[in-house]
């Protein structure tokens, strides 16, 4: 059987997602007492759904991210330690899939924004403290982040875009090549389904106004299978902060 091209593959993913196979859960009454009692706090993975309407989701789009933020510049990284700066419209049109921006050490421009955004209410109640390091993220088609796990839980809300995702508990299935090239084993699973995957290894195609929580330690990487993702999340939450300290956060 001929194996589907990258891109075919990223295309076929977008339209035709892989099969999810984390819980879902409905997210519009929790917060964060509730989703802790619900025993989802420390999983490998939750999707929380019901969070973001189709028409507030419409400013993050493309074409309007670019006009209001297309000549802000962003650190584009490899994760392998190449960097370059473009700006964002320049980044999205270059569409080069050796790139992804992750952001993490300001709240300015877009990254304040989406930040705002998806922490005012109805979500306020389930995300307000869960905000010890705020984390944005751009990726074009075929850009992907290889394992890594090394950092408290998070929270990650797809504003645009489709991602898919592989995670795992620690040391899950360490031959495993989704973890270090998880778009290029997206592209062969799309042409042998189920082949691919080990039994301790979940995968979940992530849309548009969903948010995945996973606990700390998950492994996890991700390819992104739209020519425009953005996202904006958080990892660690605050509740272990003093209590000014947590309130001057909000």
């Amino acid at each position: 059987h001929l194996r589907p091209s990258p891109a075919s593959a990223m295309a076929a993913a977008s339209s035709m997602p892989v099969p999810c196979n984390l819980p879902r859960v409905d997210a519009r009454e929790l917060s964060w007492a509730t989703f802790t009692a619900g025993g989802w706090r420390g999983s490998v993975g939750v999707v929380l759904t019901g969070l973001f309407d189709h028409k507030s989701l419409a400013r993050w789009q493309v074409e309007p991210v670019l006009r209001r933020h297309g000549n802000e510049t962003f650190n584009a990284d490899n994760t392998r330690g190449s960097y370059s700066f473009p700006r964002l419209a320049d980044y999205v049109s270059q569409q080069r899939p050796d790139r992804a921006i992750f952001v993490s050490d300001s709240l300015l421009g877009a990254f304040g924004s989406a930040w705002r955004f998806a922490t005012k209410a109805p979500r306020r109640k389930l995300l307000r403290d869960f905000a010890e390091r705020p984390i944005f993220s751009v990726g074009v088609e075929g850009s992907s982040v290889p394992r890594h796990g090394a950092h408290p839980e998070t929270w990650h809300a797809l504003l645009s875009g489709v991602k898919v995702w592989f995670l795992g508990k620690a040391a899950a299935s360490p031959d495993f090549q989704g973890w270090d090239d998880p778009c290029g084993t997206l592209s062969q699973m799309m042409g042998t389904p189920g082949q691919l995957l080990p039994d301790d290894v979940h995968v979940c195609t992530q849309q548009a106004g969903e948010v995945l929580y996973f606990g700390e330690g998950v492994e996890h990487a991700t390819c992104s299978v739209a020519d425009f993702t953005l996202a904006v999340g958080a990892q660690g939450h605050t509740e272990a902060w003093p209590d000014l300290l947590r309130a001057a956060n909000r």
